[in-house]
């Protein structure tokens, strides 16, 4: 099982390599598909031993070899990140090799969709974070993620899955703050964000992620405030971030299995349900 999540683990780094081209082309013209990848300085086209995630940007000391520019630190960070990510899920998910031959396709359906949910949760929350703006592909890829995800839950018990309920709270309690504030205190891209995400979630887990979302909101404006010196509260800071670090925290703690300590909180907290 090692040399899978190595393997996983490569393969991570190497689509994280393939999220930075998208990103960066994003705030261009260019499509992540025309052409080769280049410096953003000098366009210098890079040569294959360039394009090695982290050991290219270690050797050249995060520098271009052509024009001796700095490179964004957000190259390895993406690239070590999706590898972590990804690791993290099929290390959790297949407990060992084993387990990969007892796959059912819904099982290896549900591996690809959640693997496919990472890479577009981490273009979000890297272009929100600098833009202040959640990209309406992403969005529309994250829904239809979650609706695929929630057809498949539908399809393997029968119940219609109470994470539609949570889809369906969360968006609302946001589009009444998006409508309450005008538009200033949260964005529609939030709205919608928590829309697709909520499909992954049950109803047990809404509360901690929905109210998860706006404690490291609140803990990220203060941080910056403090860190800026700047006391204002208007501020503007994207809140995608927040959301999807709170959903990585509640379906890593609904992954490693820790659904039946969390039904005593649901049942002490929210009796009669």
């Amino acid at each position: 099982m090692l040399y899978v999540l190595i393997i996983i683990f490569i393969l991570g780094l190497g689509i994280g390599s393939f999220l930075n081209v998208v990103l960066f082309r994003m705030t261009t013209e260019k499509k992540f598909w025309d052409g080769r990848s280049e410096c953003m300085s000098c366009q210098h086209k890079l040569a294959w031993y360039e394009l090695i995630p982290v050991v290219s940007y270690l050797i050249q000391r995060g520098r271009c070899l052509n024009c001796q520019k700095s490179l964004s630190i957000q190259y390895p960070l993406v690239e070590l990140i999706t590898a972590t990510l990804f690791t993290a899920y099929i290390y959790f998910i297949i407990p060992d090799i084993m387990s990969i031959y007892n796959l059912t396709w819904l099982q290896i359906l549900e591996i690809i969709i959640i693997l496919t949910l990472i890479t577009q949760l981490i273009i979000v929350f890297v272009y929100d974070f600098q833009y202040q703006l959640i990209p309406t592909i992403q969005l529309r890829t994250i829904q239809i993620l979650g609706l695929i995800y929630f057809g498949i839950e539908y399809y393997s018990t029968r119940i219609i899955p109470d994470s539609l309920i949570t889809a369906l709270a969360c968006t609302f309690v946001t589009w009444f703050l998006y409508f309450i504030t005008k538009k200033q205190g949260i964005g529609w891209g939030d709205v919608e964000l928590f829309l697709g995400l909520g499909l992954f979630i049950p109803l047990m887990w809404a509360i901690p992620f929905f109210f998860g979302s706006f404690i490291i909101g609140t803990i990220w404006g203060v941080s910056l405030m403090i860190i800026n010196h700047n006391s204002s509260l208007k501020q503007k800071i994207a809140f995608g971030p927040s959301i999807i670090l709170s959903f990585l925290i509640i379906f890593t703690l609904i992954t490693i299995k820790l659904v039946p300590n969390v039904n005593i909180w649901y049942y002490l907290i929210i009796p009669n349900i």
